[in-house]
This record gives structure tokens, sequence and C-alpha cells, in this order.
């Protein structure tokens, strides 16, 4: 009785196509037990173990030469340390993919309550921002943001985690984001009473949005401390004229 498994019966017990069985002959990286005398090659238990480690380190993200770097001068500290690293890249992926999950869900509720208008009386912490640009509101343009962060020495892809901030004037906005910068100017939004208002809007232009803040500001008794601030993050429609979920706050006067 044969005790050694044809390729087919090894692609099949590691789900492995025979194919690529074959290509991982060629580059060295599995060589088969035993080559009989019609020139089959039959593979082992010891093969199928080898092969599952290179599906392993091949799903962790090591490229087919490292992995025959890997196996050529193999022992416990180079593996350890190689699922060590691994282990490092795994845990940032992860955290990056939850801060999308966390977007995704906040987007959710947003749309699922996009009929609801909500405003809320909170405390904030002191924030200090970083001002990037100001902007006027007839003749503004992506392109001035563009020149005004390309000035700055500074890793987009974090930026761009971090929300638009605008503080708003009678003629101008403020573009901010919150963080700390030696080239740009330092502004404090001070510790204290906000009211918000959250809502969606499908235009940039959200005039309407800040009457209706100012109403609930004039109905709450509430005279305001601060600048009007406005946080804003598009949706990722393909829409040109936009989707916004927008977030209206100002300190407000207390009694304390």
């Amino acid at each position: 009785m044969r005790k050694l498994l044809t390729v087919g019966e090894f692609s099949f017990l590691t789900t492995v196509s025979s194919y690529t069985i074959r290509y991982y002959e060629k580059e060295g990286l599995i060589k088969p037990a035993k080559v009989d005398s019609n020139g089959y090659h039959l593979y082992d238990y010891n093969n199928v173990e080898v092969l599952g480690n290179i599906v392993l380190l091949k799903q962790l993200g090591l490229t087919l030469k490292e992995i025959k770097v890997l196996m050529e001068d193999i022992n416990v500290d180079k593996y350890k340390e190689v699922m060590e690293d691994s282990l490092t890249s795994l845990t940032d992926e992860i955290s990056k993919l939850e801060k999308y999950k966390s977007e995704i869900i906040s987007q959710l509720n947003y749309l699922n309550d996009k009929d609801i208008e909500e405003f809320d009386l909170m405390h904030c912490e002191e924030r200090k921002l970083s001002k990037i640009t100001t902007l006027s509101y007839d003749d503004y343009s992506m392109k001035e943001v563009y020149n005004a962060l390309r000035k700055l020495d500074i890793n987009m892809e974090e930026v761009n985690e971090l929300e638009d901030i605008y503080l708003l004037d009678e003629h101008s906005m403020i573009y901010c984001k919150q963080f700390k910068h030696a080239d740009c100017e330092e502004i404090v939004l001070k510790e204290g009473k906000y009211l918000s208002y959250k809502f969606i809007t499908n235009d940039f232009d959200f005039t309407k949005g800040i009457e209706r803040f100012y109403e609930e500001l004039y109905v709450k008794g509430l005279q305001t401390d601060s600048e009007l601030i406005s946080i804003m993050d598009a949706l990722p429609l393909f829409d040109s004229n936009g989707m916004y979920f927008v977030e209206l706050q100002v300190k407000v006067k207390t009694n304390d």
C-alpha cells in the first residue's frame, strides 16, 4: 500500500492548488519526499507542515523570496523575530481597521437618524488648534487649502484622519486642524460649556443650519462667548454636490 501522497492528494489536504505546489517546488520552497520511477512527485507529513508554514508566512506579508531565505537558514530566534514583527504589523492594521469600523458605524448612525436634528449642551476641554489658512466665503478653493498644507512638513495620512475645523466670522472662515505645528499659528478653544448642533447637509454653504443654530440659542436664552465653530466631515458619495456631516459649536456664557 502506498504511504506517500500524490500531488492531487497533497493539494486536497492542504487546500493549495496543484499548480501552486508545483510552482513552490520550482522556486525551491518545497522538496517532495520522493520522486518515483515514473517521475511522479510524492509527499509526506513533513511536506504538509512545511507548506502550512509557507502559507502562513505569505499571509503575514512575506514575499516568497523572503520565505525562501528564512527557510534556508531557519532557527528559533529568526522565526520568533518574524512572528513578533508580524504581530506588530497585524496590531497596527487591526487598529486602523477599528478606526474605519468606528467611522462606518458613526456614519451609519447619522444616516439612520438623518431627519433628526441633534442639539446638545456639553462641556468641552481646552482644545489647541493649528491655523492652516483663512478662506473667503465668496472665493475659496481646495487649491488654497492644498497650497497651505503643502508648505508644512506634515504626514498627510495622519492629518487626514483629523477633523476639519472652521472658525467662522461674518466674512471669512479660518481652516484649522487639531495638532501642534511650529509653523502654524496656535488657536486655543477655551474649556467650558458649548452648545452643539449636528446635522447633515448636501450644501457646503450651510446657512440654513447656522440660522437654525442661532434660533436654538435664542430659544434657550443662551449668550455666546466665542466665535462659531464648524466641524465638518464629507460623506464618501460620488455626487458633485457632496454631502456633509456638520457640527456647529459655540461657547456659551454661564453663571459659574
